[in-house]
C-alpha cells in the first residue's frame, strides 16, 4: 500500500516569506494596522498548513509536476519504520529496489544486530538537487544523513534498465548496502561509532573490495605515512580530496586488521557498549582486550610494511583477509573482471589513476 503526498513547498515558503516581509513593511505606517493584521492572519493560516504536512514530505524535484512523493513501506512496520520515498516518474526503479531493500536490511540486521525502533527512509533525489542543496562533493554517490539514505537518480536510474541478477550485481546494490550499514550502525550505537570504523565496516560488508584501494593506500603511506585515526572520527566529505581515497582505504584496512581474529559477535558487543554510553576507548579495550593506542601502533607497523611492499600489497596478510558474512553471497558478487569500484570511492579514486 502506497501513501502519496503532494505539496509545493518552495511556493508555500515563498508566499509565507512575502507575507512576513509585507507585515514588517507595514508596521508603524499610517493606516497599516489593518494590512498588518490581515497579513498576520494569512501567515498564521499558512503556518498551520505547513505544520500539518508530515515531516519529510519536501519535494525531491524542482518542478510542480514532480512535487508528489510516494512513501512505500518496506517490510513489517510493527517494530521498525523503513520507507522508500520517490517521485512517481521513478516508479519502475522503485519497484525493483523495494525487494532489495527488504533483503538487505534483514541480512545486515542479522550480521550487526538491530534493535527495535529502527527508523530510516531511502530517498531518490534529482542529482542537481542532491549536490546543490546538500553541498556535497561530486564524488559522493549516496549519503546517509539523519536517518535518511539519499541517492541521486543517476544511481537509481540503472534500475530502470536491469532486472534480476543484473540488478543485484549493480553499483546501486553496493550503494544501498553501504548506506544501510551506516544507518544500522548509527542506530545501534546512537551515533557514537567513529568514522573510520563506520566506513571500514560499511566497505567490508558492501561487497568485494576494489583493487584500486590498495594502490591508493600504498601510495599515500609511502608519501605521507598513516592518517591519524583522530582525523577520521567523522564523515569524509570534508577531507581534502587528495586524502579521500586513502582515508577510505585505510579505514577498510584498519577494520580488517581489527576483526581478522574476532568472531562476528564481537562487533555487536562493541556496539552494545557504545549504545549504553560507554566511552569509545574504554569500550574498545573491554571488547577487544586491547588498548586503542596498542591497536594504532599495530596499524602503523602494518602500514609501514605495506609502504615497503614490492607487489602493491597483493600478498599483504591484512588485505587478503575476507570477512565471513552472509552478505557476500556468491550469486550477488560480480565476477572479478567486471567488479566496479566501491560506490563512494569510484569518483574519488579517479585521481589515483591519473597520478
Amino acid at each position: 500500500m502506497f501513501l502519496s503526498i503532494s505539496a509545493d513547498f518552495p511556493t508555500m515558503i515563498e508566499i509565507h516569506y512575502r507575507l512576513q516581509r509585507g507585515m514588517n513593511e507595514t508596521r508603524g505606517r499610517e493606516g497599516g494596522a489593518l494590512s498588518w493584521r490581515s497579513g498576520q492572519a494569512l501567515a498564521l493560516l499558512l503556518s498551520c498548513i505547513l505544520l500539518s504536512i508530515p515531516a519529510g514530505a519536501t519535494p525531491l524535484e524542482e518542478n510542480a509536476a514532480s512535487a508528489q512523493l510516494i512513501y512505500a513501506p518496506i517490510g513489517d512496520q510493527s517494530h521498525h519504520s523503513f520507507h522508500l520515498v520517490f517521485p512517481p516518474q521513478y516508479q519502475t526503479a522503485a519497484d525493483g529496489l523495494k525487494k532489495q531493500l527488504h533483503h538487505e536490511l534483514d541480512t545486515i540486521g542479522t550480521t550487526l544486530g538491530i534493535r527495535t525502533g529502527f527508523r530510516t527512509q531511502v530517498e531518490l533525489m534529482n542529482p542537481k538537487k542532491f549536490y546543490r542543496t546538500l553541498k556535497l562533493p561530486t564524488w559522493t554517490n549516496a549519503i546517509y544523513l539523519r536517518s535518511r539514505i539519499i541517492i541521486p537518480m543517476k544511481q537509481a536510474s540503472e534500475l530502470s534498465h536491469h532486472r534480476g541478477r543484473d540488478l543485484e550485481q549493480g553499483e546501486l546494490q553496493r550503494a544501498v548496502r553501504h548506506e544501510l550499514v551506516h544507518a544500522v550502525i548509527d542506530h545501534q550505537t546512537k551515533g557514537a561509532c567513529p568514522g573510520w570504523l563506520d566506513e571500514g565496516i560499511a566497505q567490508l560488508l558492501e561487497g568485494p573490495e576494489h583493487p584500486i584501494l590498495r594502490q591508493a593506500l600504498q601510495r599515500w603511506v609511502q608519501k605521507e605515512r598513516m592518517i591519524p585515526l583522530h582525523l577520521l572520527q567523522t564523515g569524509f566529505t570534508k577531507l581534502p580530496q587528495k586524502m579521500v581515497p586513502a582515508a577510505y582505504a585505510q579505514s577498510l584496512y584498519a577494520v580488517k586488521l581489527l576483526l581478522n581474529e574476532q568472531s562476528p559477535s564481537t562487533v555487536k558487543e562493541l556496539f552494545y557498549r557504545l549504545r549504553r554510553g560507554q566511552e569509545f576507548r574504554k569500550a574498545f579495550r573491554t571488547t577487544f582486550s586491547l588498548s586503542f593506542s596498542e591497536f594504532e601502533a599495530s596499524l602503523q607497523a602494518h602500514l609501514k610494511d605495506l609502504a615497503n611492499s614490492k607487489d602493491g600489497g597483493q600478498t599483504d596478510v591484512v588485505w587478503r583477509w575476507n570477512y565471513d558474512t552472509p552478505l557476500q553471497y556468491t550469486e550477488f558478487a560480480p565476477h572479478k573482471a567486471q567488479m566496479k569500484p566501491s560506490h563512494e570511492t569510484r569518483n574519488a579514486c579517479k585521481k589515483c589513476k591519473e597520478e
